[in-house]
């Protein structure tokens, strides 16, 4: 099996009318950049992650019984990227899922999916937030939570 998941992320930082502490950051990047560590879960294996056509390194754990890729880079203020990551394995069978874990940010993140089979075929869409950890799938929006270990 093959998979696509393309990401859009935009900053709305401003670059300037706040103080530095807030809008500015400690490893010398531009005013209002946001530097972002992004984890993808997964069962299936990335096969290739770029930004904006530029090719991203992935550093790759287990957690949570996925594989978690860890994504670094950088969105200057007022800009939008888009990641498009590739991915091949096996799933096995049962409905498709997606599970979102949204920021403890003070503004719920806006989030649009579109859920597609390899020949089209829609599986699901979400467009609005989401602000708790949530499981997205044809189905509709479920809670997502984890059992309590052994």
């Amino acid at each position: 099996m093959s998979a696509s998941l393309t990401v859009t992320l935009a900053n709305n930082a401003p670059m300037s009318g706040y103080a530095e502490y807030v809008i500015g950051n400690i490893v010398d990047l531009p005013v209002g950049t946001n530097r972002t560590l992004l984890d993808i879960y997964t069962k299936l294996s990335v096969v290739s992650a770029q930004l904006d056509g530029r090719e991203l390194t992935t550093l790759t754990t287990p957690e949570l019984g996925y594989d978690a890729y860890r994504l670094l880079f950088e969105i200057p203020a007022g800009e939008t990227v888009v990641l498009d990551v590739q991915l091949s394995g096996n799933v096995g069978p049962g409905e498709y899922s997606l599970a979102y874990r949204p920021q403890a940010l003070p503004n719920p993140d806006e989030l649009s999916v579109t859920a597609t089979t390899t020949s089209g075929d829609e599986i699901f869409t979400f467009d609005g937030t989401l602000e708790r950890r949530s499981v997205l799938s044809a189905s509709g929006v479920a809670a997502w939570w984890q059992p309590a270990a052994p």
